[in-house]
């Protein structure tokens, strides 16, 4: 990752010409990484990864622009063993605003997941679905979304519906953080308060490995018009 802008509790330590900006802060109950890109004022982005003191799950919140006015946004909380929990949603927006008229909201638990579709502009769900799931963890969400994007796009071709493009993947965000955190590294010598923020926010994972392969079930529940 090239130098950013970095703000550090509130001061900026490194000034950049460019519209990327990293957000880090460091207090009594947490450390957080967030990290905004825009392109000609323009939103691309939003990735924050954050860590409360004395828990060793990891929350990772996320949004990026996918094209024109479709939007991946997801908050999640990974265990120490790569389990994942939360919420991931794919949004269609009014071109040219930011106002909400279709969308696709995922919500995944340690056994479950739980699909909807809200056509938000009528109020109107017009799918749901529910499944019972082996655990969701960083080696396989990957094709659990894969699948759940198939149904949503097969949907949407044979309804002549705008197509979902595939998003960045999880484990690709996820990789946002250590490229950040590599950045600060790579500048503690000339910020040395960095290395207060890195020894705060240091994060040992478990592995763990898994022979779950997903098993994604539609239902099709039913569709007011």
């Amino acid at each position: 990752m090239k130098e950013e802008n970095i703000i550090y509790n509130g001061q900026y330590l490194l000034i950049e010409e460019n519209n990327t900006k990293i957000f880090l802060h460091a207090d009594s109950s947490l450390t957080l990484i967030h990290l905004v890109e825009a392109s000609e004022n323009f939103f691309k982005r939003r990735v924050e990864f954050k860590k409360k003191i004395n828990d060793t799950s990891k929350y990772l919140t996320f949004s990026y622009y996918l094209k024109d006015n479709i939007v991946f946004s997801g908050y999640l909380t990974i265990s120490d063993t790569s389990e994942i929990a939360g919420t991931i949603s794919y949004q269609i927006m009014r071109p040219n605003t930011t106002r909400i008229i279709d969308g696709y909201y995922i919500t995944i638990t340690s056994s479950t997941y739980y699909l909807e579709h809200i056509v938000t502009l009528n109020k109107q769900e017009c799918y749901t679905g529910k499944e019972d799931i082996s655990v969701i963890t960083l080696s396989n969400i990957e094709a659990f979304l894969f699948n759940i994007l198939n149904q949503i796009n097969n949907n949407h071709s044979i309804r002549n519906k705008t197509l979902i493009p595939y998003p960045p993947s999880i484990n690709k965000i996820m990789g946002e953080e250590k490229s950040i955190i590599d950045l600060i590294k790579s500048i503690t010598d000339t910020y040395p308060e960095l290395n207060t923020f890195l020894k705060e926010y240091q994060f040992s994972r478990k592995r763990i490995r898994t022979n779950w392969h997903s098993k994604i079930i539609w239902y099709y529940i039913y569709e007011r018009r």
